[in-house]
Order: C-alpha cells, then sequence, then structure tokens
C-alpha cells in the first residue's frame, strides 16, 4: 500500500518525481556570452556601414562578384553570418540544459515562457522606435537622399502618424514582430520571428531526443540530428540554424571532456571561415556561376546556400569556445562577458539610436566634410547604443525574473494531483 500523499502507479510516480525535483542548475558558459556579443557588434558595424558609408562596396545593395582585397572587411561587416551564429548558439543553450538534465516536464513551460521572454524588451524598444517615427525624429530618409544608402529607404519612410504609430509599434512589439514577422518600427526585429519559431522547434525536438535516449545511444540519435539538420538546411535555412544548434548541444553534453589543443587546425579553421564569410555578403559575393552550378542561383537559392555556409562559420566558432582551452579562456575575460550581457539589449536599440541622432548629426555635419560626418555619426551611434543598452539589460535582468515564475504546466499538474505549489524555477 502506498504512502499517505505518495503517487499510486508508475506514471503517476514519474511525473511525482518530475515535478518535484528541485531545479538543476549549471555552470554558465561565460565564453559563449562573448561571442554572442561579439556577433552582436559585428551586426552594429554592418548597419552603421550601411547607413553612413554605402559606398565602401557598391552602395546600391546589388550583388555583385567580389575580389580578395575586400575579404577581411566583409567578413568583419558580415551581418548575415553573425545572426546565424544567433540562431545556432540558440538552439545550442535551449537544448544543452535539458540534455544535461533529462527533466521533459519543464519543457512545455520553457515553450510557453519562450514569447514573453523575448517580448519584454521588444515591446520597450519598439515603444521607443514608435515615438521616435511618430513625432517625426527619425532622420535616415533624408540621410538616404544625401548620401544614397538603399538600406535607410527600405523603412521609416512613411508620413509621421502621431500617437497612432506609437500604438502600431506597441501591437507589432507585442504579437506582429513575433506571429507575423512584422519589423515595421525596427528593420532588425525580423528575426525575432524565426527566434520564436526555431526556440520552440529546438525545445520540442529536445522533449523526442531525450524520451529517444532511453532507448538509444547518443551517437545513433546525433546521425538522426545531423540528418535533420542537413534536410532543414535545404527547406528552412533560418531554422535549421538552431537544429545544427542542438546537435551541438548533444555532442557536448556527451563528449564535454573534449579538448581541441591542434593550434593549426584553429588557425586554418578560422581562415576558411574568414574567407567564406568574406565572399559570401551580396556586395562580395561569390561568382554566379558557383550558386548556378548548384542549381541555386535564385535569390531563395541563394539565401539556402550561404546560410549553410554561415551555419558552419557559427559551428566552428561555437566548437572553438567550447573545447579549445586558450580561446574559450580568452572569451570568458570580464569585459567580453560584459559585451555579451549586453547583446541582446544592443542587438535591439542600434536601429532607432543610428537612425534618429545618428542620421542627425550626419545631415548637421556633411557640409563641413563627410568624413567628419561619417566618423561623428558612426561613432556617436556606437557610443549611445551601448550607453543605452545598459538599462535595458538591467530591465531584461528584471524581466526575465518574472517570466521565470510562468510555470502553467507544472501548476496545473501540481493541482490535479493536490500537490502544494512548488517553484522549480
Amino acid at each position: 500500500m502506498p504512502l499517505s500523499g505518495q503517487p499510486s502507479t508508475s506514471l503517476d510516480t514519474i511525473i511525482f518525481y518530475c515535478m518535484n525535483q528541485p531545479p538543476i542548475t549549471f555552470p554558465r558558459i561565460t565564453s559563449l556570452d562573448a561571442l554572442r556579443g561579439i556577433a552582436a557588434l559585428v551586426v552594429v558595424f554592418n548597419h552603421l556601414q550601411h547607413s553612413f558609408l554605402p559606398h565602401l562596396f557598391n552602395g546600391d545593395g546589388k550583388i555583385m562578384t567580389g575580389t580578395w582585397s575586400m575579404v577581411p572587411i566583409s567578413f568583419l561587416l558580415n551581418g548575415g553570418a553573425a545572426v546565424a551564429l544567433f540562431f545556432v548558439l540558440s538552439g545550442f543553450v535551449l537544448t544543452q540544459r535539458f540534455f544535461e538534465s533529462g527533466k521533459v516536464l519543464d519543457i512545455p513551460d520553457s515553450i510557453i515562457k519562450r514569447w514573453p521572454r523575448l517580448a519584454g524588451p521588444v515591446v520597450i524598444v519598439s515603444l521607443i522606435s514608435g515615438s521616435l517615427m511618430g513625432f517625426g525624429l527619425y532622420r535616415s530618409f533624408q540621410l538616404s537622399s544625401v548620401n544614397g544608402a538603399w538600406w535607410l529607404t527600405r523603412g521609416l519612410n512613411w508620413t509621421p502618424r502621431g500617437v497612432g504609430d506609437v500604438f502600431n509599434a506597441l501591437k507589432q512589439g507585442v504579437w506582429g514582430t513575433f506571429f507575423t514577422g512584422a519589423c515595421d518600427y525596427n528593420g532588425a526585429f525580423w528575426t525575432m520571428h524565426y527566434e520564436l519559431l526555431g526556440s520552440i522547434a529546438v525545445y520540442a525536438l529536445a522533449f523526442v531526443v531525450i524520451i529517444a535516449s532511453k532507448k538509444l545511444d547518443w551517437r545513433i540519435i546525433l546521425i538522426g540530428l545531423i540528418a535533420l539538420w542537413i534536410r532543414e538546411a535545404i527547406r528552412f535555412p533560418f531554422l535549421g540554424s538552431f537544429v545544427l544548434g542542438a546537435v551541438l548541444a548533444l555532442i557536448y553534453t556527451n563528449a564535454r571532456g573534449l579538448v581541441w589543443r591542434d593550434r593549426s587546425s584553429l588557425f586554418l579553421g578560422a581562415i576558411l571561415c574568414v574567407m567564406i564569410g568574406g565572399f559570401t555578403i551580396p556586395e562580395n559575393d561569390l561568382p554566379q556561376k558557383f550558386y548556378a552550378f548548384l542549381g541555386s542561383d535564385s535569390v531563395d537559392g541563394r539565401l539556402r546556400v550561404v546560410y549553410f555556409f554561415y551555419s558552419l562559420i557559427a559551428l566552428f566558432f561555437l566548437s572553438a569556445a567550447l573545447w579549445a582551452p586558450g580561446i574559450r579562456d580568452l572569451l570568458s575575460r570580464p569585459l567580453l562577458r560584459k559585451l555579451g550581457h549586453l547583446s541582446f539589449p544592443i542587438y535591439l536599440i542600434h536601429t532607432p539610436i543610428m537612425c534618429s541622432i545618428g542620421a542627425w548629426l550626419y545631415l548637421a555635419l556633411y557640409r563641413h566634410g563627410i568624413p567628419l560626418a561619417i566618423i561623428s555619426a558612426c561613432v556617436v551611434s556606437l557610443i549611445l547604443t551601448i550607453i543605452l543598452a545598459i538599462p535595458l539589460a538591467a530591465f531584461d535582468d528584471r524581466w526575465l525574473l518574472i517570466v521565470r515564475r510562468i510555470t502553467p504546466f507544472k501548476t496545473i499538474w501540481r493541482i490535479l494531483s493536490g500537490k502544494k505549489a512548488y517553484c522549480s524555477e
């Protein structure tokens, strides 16, 4: 006869055990935080170049065959590769803790919490951008007519609507950005739609992997995950990046003790990444014949090819940050860790700053010299981005603590099983 208050069936035993385990915490992998921060800066530099120095390449956004001399700078300005790193890193972080703990009953609540977790800071920045647009404080469209920045003509180009813009921005920040991909008030928000979808996908994938691991060796599961990544990389390149992150997480969970000491392979890998990343931005691209040879000479086809390459670049740098001691220690230094902490706010806030204060400063100074206008707009935009990212990061920290208390799945199970509420977060 079971003890009083204890479950009476095998299924109840499993649920009781999983719901009442204390939270399992794992040391934060600080080297990955640094990579996230560096990637955020790459996106910022990419947008600074498009906004204030559009003629560094061709200035009109058309795809052009590249030159070797531009490869290093192209790599440092490759915002697409940085976004791919964000996606692969999210796939890794979101699944790795579940692969470690095996707590599958935490996954439904994690899926439910993902939207509000992302939406908090997005809504704040959306309100800021809506206010700037609504009250006519953006100068990006005027700037594009002066310096020919094609990137600035793609948004924020309508007549200000006052409070109407504020409400529209709020609606997008809460809902449209995540569920329809709307990003009228901040072009950088296009990634949030895929971040939400990719997060849900890899959470579901983690559930399947953990269940399958009860019966199958992890190496067999790994082969299946790699096959899934290749399939998704061909069909949905953004979501495929999340799957690759889950692949890396499974390897790391089962082979954490690996050490990458071969400096020659690290060096050659880095050189190869620079070459690929520097030769796959639209303004400095591989020859069209290359994409035609792969049967991918359409816009969508090119996107699939380059994001496949970008995912591999992300895989290399993440692997180095995990298993190469020298690189891991370098990336774990306090300044880079702080940069990682600010990465999400930096990514969110930089566009409104560039399109308002940065654009206004350029327009005020360009008659006194274009170099002065470019340098001043870039430096001030970057400094203000980092300064404003600090309070936004503080808000995000507090918001995360609130979101962690959202546990409807656990609460329902406790009510149904008559257990006293217990906060596992």
